[in-house]
C-alpha cells in the first residue's frame, strides 16, 4: 500500500511537471480507510496505564494503582512518572541490566520513606538507576 502510494505520488510529480498532488489510494474504499469502532485508540488517546501494559506486557490495573500510589508522593503527574520509568528502564537495558517498567515505579514508591514531602521522582529514579549501574 505504501508502495503504491509513493509511486503513485512520484508518477504524479513526473506528469505534472514536478508539481506533486496529493493522491488517495484507489485499492480500498473509503469506509475501509476510515477509522472503525473497535479499532485501536491512537497511542494520544491512550491512558498512561494502557501505555506501560502496552510497552511493558503488564496489567493495566496495576500500572493505574502503582502511578496513583506514585503521584500522590511525587510532584510528576502520571504521564510524567510514565515516562520517567521507561526512561529509566531503557537506560538499564543500554547497559545490559533486564527491569520492568512494573519493577521501576515499584522501586520508585519504596525508596520513599512513609510521611516524607512530596518529591521530585525524576531524582529518585535516576539515583535508584545509578544505584544499579555503579553499585553501592
Amino acid at each position: 500500500m505504501v508502495l503504491a502510494l509513493l509511486s503513485t505520488f512520484a508518477w504524479n510529480a513526473v506528469r505534472t511537471g514536478g508539481s506533486p498532488e496529493p493522491v488517495v489510494a484507489v485499492d480500498e474504499p473509503q469506509e475501509e480507510r476510515e477509522q472503525s469502532p473497535e479499532a485501536e485508540p491512537k497511542p494520544e488517546e491512550r491512558s498512561p496505564e494502557e501505555m506501560l501494559a502496552v510497552i511493558d506486557g503488564g496489567s493495566e490495573v496495576s500500572y493505574a494503582a502503582q502511578l496513583d500510589r506514585l503521584e500522590a508522593v511525587c510532584t510528576e503527574d502520571r504521564e510524567d512518572l510514565s515516562d520517567i520509568a521507561v526512561t529509566a528502564r531503557d537506560v538499564l537495558a543500554d547497559s545490559g541490566m533486564t527491569v520492568s517498567v512494573a519493577e521501576v515505579l515499584g522501586r520508585m514508591h519504596g525508596s520513599i520513606p512513609p510521611g516524607a514531602p512530596v518529591l521530585q521522582c525524576d531524582e529518585i529514579a535516576s539515583a535508584w538507576a545509578t544505584i544499579l549501574l555503579y553499585g553501592d
